[in-house]
């Protein structure tokens, strides 16, 4: 379901520390997760339930 009904829902996780996230993505690459799913999964699901997509950055002069 992660290719289909659930691709704008599933998050990135990992077992940190147990698991390092070389071991995870490694995992993750041998999964049939379709090359237009896997960036939703592991970022851009997560930019967009945090809002981090949606303001401009600013600096402080």
């Amino acid at each position: 379901y992660a290719n289909t009904l659930l691709k704008d829902k599933v998050l990135f996780g990992s077992d940190y520390p147990v698991i390092t996230p070389d071991r995870w993505l490694a995992d993750f690459d041998k999964l049939e997760i379709k090359p237009e799913v896997r960036p939703k999964i592991l970022k851009d699901n997560a930019v967009r339930l945090l809002g981090l997509g949606t303001q401009e950055r600013t600096t402080n002069a």
